[in-house]
């Protein structure tokens, strides 16, 4: 029952897309969904916190940006929901998963610190885990 449900709402944000033209309401739903998961996340609801962060990424895969201003803006974001939604996986304790995202973030952005810092704790808290 619950899969039906997020198909629903998945559908329904695709739709929503499909049908906007305005760039700035896309990317403003996002951010408003981003800061749902992050709400959510302080609340330490990470499963609800991911559900959020990966409707984000539903969005940002789906709307085609065609302004340089807004691809901009679309670069940045997608790195920062994957930070989020790794750290919610660090608290689920899915360790190798946040490593290969943090792998994936390092090959767009690697000087990003907080990935980096993100695989090597959760590498060396996988690894005291299996000792």
């Amino acid at each position: 029952m619950e899969g039906n449900y997020l198909m629903e709402e998945e559908n329904t944000l695709i739709n929503l897309i499909r049908n906007s033209e305005n760039a700035k309401s896309v990317l403003g739903l996002a951010k408003d969904l981003k800061e749902e998961g992050n709400t959510l996340f302080k609340q330490r609801k990470v499963d609800d916190a991911l559900e959020k962060y990966g409707h984000t990424g539903v969005i940002l895969a789906r709307f085609g940006f065609v302004e340089e201003k807004d691809r901009v803006e679309l670069h940045e974001l997608p790195i920062c929901i994957l930070l989020n939604f790794v750290a919610c996986l660090s608290k689920k304790k899915e360790f190798i998963q946040v490593g290969q995202i943090c792998s994936i973030i390092l090959d767009f952005k690697p000087n990003n610190i907080k990935a980096f810092f993100r695989r090597v704790l959760c590498h060396n808290l996988h690894v005291s885990r299996i000792i």
